[in-house]
């Protein structure tokens, strides 16, 4: 993308409410239909030390390392790009923008003229019973007893599809386990359905951050059998979901929902007693509750 048109992209979102903003980031996102072209153009998967793959919500973040050092790029550089499975395929569903602030500095307050609400990462090193994590900022980090690295980072989300039922910069996109399933997102308040979309994302290999490093530090606990084993059964619950929908029974569909929720309930469970730290359990229940809507991220 030359220098004429970034400016002219900015410009166009500069004025605009956010479904211009949104409008804008979608033509940026043409350049990279696919993981391919995303790599070409200097993004790679992002990996937190040795865990990589994608969360329920928020899919597979790829950075861009030198945008993301650089900063100030506007919305014609996305710092990150989002990845996430729609009907089998990886597809491009958003980006994500951010900026390298002071530990104890004010982040953005929107993109473009739209309001939006940043959240905050920060590497935080020597965590009791954990050693390194991304903390949801520098209080975050000093809570846990933990040493925070000189600088965080403020980042942004934007949905460019499947739309957000929260809105196009929510944190969280609680459609895409629907969208990758061929489901689709049940009406109403998006806090409801979120136990059932953890569940479902939970049986294709997307889980909170906790779950994934349990997935590697773990893998060789004998409750990996009785872990497989609900995975399975939500697997085996989506056709019928489907059908459900298909034929708007709403019973049916209610009853099995209720049916993928006991099982990723029993995948909570067993998580916690593969934590290998009470830090460890605390943190993973500290997650759940943001990815299931009860504590709000920072």
């Amino acid at each position: 993308m030359n220098l004429l048109t970034g400016l002219w992209l900015s410009l166009q979102a500069a004025a605009a409410p956010a479904d211009s903003v949104v409008g804008v980031v979608r033509a940026v996102l043409r350049a990279y239909p696919d993981t391919g072209s995303a790599r070409s153009a200097g993004f790679v998967p992002l990996a937190v030390g040795r865990f990589t793959g994608g969360t329920p919500f928020q899919g597979i973040h790829w950075i861009h390392p030198r945008w993301f050092r650089s900063g100030a790029g506007g919305l014609s550089q996305p710092t990150f790009l989002l990845f996430a499975p729609v009907r089998g395929r990886l597809q491009l569903v958003g980006a994500a923008y951010s900026e390298r602030i002071g530990a104890g500095a004010d982040g953005p307050a929107g993109i473009g003229a739209a309001p939006a609400e940043w959240h905050r990462h920060q590497a935080c090193f020597g965590v009791p019973g954990i050693g390194f994590l991304l903390a949801d900022g520098l209080d975050d980090c000093d809570e846990m007893g933990g040493l925070p690295a000189p600088r965080q980072t403020a980042m942004v989300h934007v949905w460019s599809g499947p739309a957000s039922p929260e809105g196009p910069f929510s944190h969280d996109n609680v459609a895409l386990p629907f969208a990758a399933l061929g489901l689709a997102v049940p009406a109403g308040s998006a806090e409801p359905v979120r136990p059932l979309a953890v569940a479902l994302a939970d049986s294709y290999g997307f889980r909170v951050p906790f779950v994934k490093r349990l997935d590697v530090s773990a893998a060789r606990s004998p409750l990996q059998s009785d872990i497989a084993r609900q995975r399975q059964a939500i697997a085996r619950l989506v056709p019928d979901l489907r059908t459900a929908q298909a034929r708007e029974d709403g019973a049916a569909y209610r009853a099995l929902a209720a049916r993928v929720t006991l099982h990723g309930d029993s995948l909570r469970a067993l998580y916690g007693r593969l934590a290998p730290t009470p830090e460890y359990r605390h943190r993973l229940e500290a997650q759940y509750a943001q990815a299931l809507g009860t504590h709000r991220h920072h």
